[in-house]
């Protein structure tokens, strides 16, 4: 209907009552199919929360990757995680309040609670305001203070430094060989992720070697 207005000469304005169209929302199949017909598009610059809030996060703005919203399951969120773990970008996604707190808590499993991070919580509006230093910090302010977690979230997450850092291997390995005689390889990988703070991917695959020995 709208490119039929198009081609009837008529002039089309999109609009977003929730920061700049098309940025995580399904407007861009009707741009894509407008410029396929060769109709002139004009963009209009508005609030975009993932600018802003990287804007203002403290973490490395110069490269960085939007992906948005993770996928709904538990299984799909993980396994999207995992693939970004060792991304060095800054990433950058949206969230709903009723799933931030897992989000959160998969994100630590996967990318470590030491991890540099901030909860940027509805932008531009009355309520504004800015959570946590890493994602460990954030966990623990959502699960204590449910009452303050409310409206629309976007969560910046500082790059992988793993080529940068020089791997403890004798700590990872130290923790891992008290605790797999003990316990499986997942229970195992979880508790030294928190207690090394490196990434799941290091450790996971560490300890499939020494189980292996």
């Amino acid at each position: 209907k709208i490119l039929q207005q198009l081609s009837q000469g008529k002039s089309v304005a999109l609009i977003s009552d929730a920061g700049t169209p098309l940025i995580s929302d399904p407007g861009y199949y009707l741009v894509k199919q407008a410029r396929e017909k060769f109709f002139n598009i004009i963009p209009i610059p508005g609030c975009c929360a993932a600018i802003a809030a990287l804007s203002v996060s403290g973490i490395a703005t110069d490269k960085f990757y939007f992906h948005g919203f993770l996928p709904s399951s538990e299984l799909a969120q993980l396994r999207e995680l995992d693939k970004l773990a060792q991304r060095k970008e800054t990433l950058i996604f949206y969230e709903s309040v009723h799933r931030l707190q897992s989000t959160i808590g998969r994100m630590i499993k996967i990318l470590g609670g030491n991890r540099k991070a901030i909860v940027c919580k509805e932008i531009t509006k009355l309520h504004e305001s800015y959570l946590g230093e890493n994602l460990s910090e954030i966990d623990k302010f959502v699960k204590h203070n449910p009452k303050k977690i409310r409206g629309e979230f976007t969560i910046i997450i500082d790059g992988s430094k793993q080529e940068q850092a020089i791997i403890d291997r004798n700590k990872i390995d130290k923790i891992l060989l008290e605790l797999l005689p003990e316990m499986s390889i997942k229970k195992a990988v979880k508790i030294c992720m928190l207690v090394s703070g490196f990434s799941r991917n290091v450790i996971y695959k560490r300890a499939v070697e020494l189980k292996s020995l």
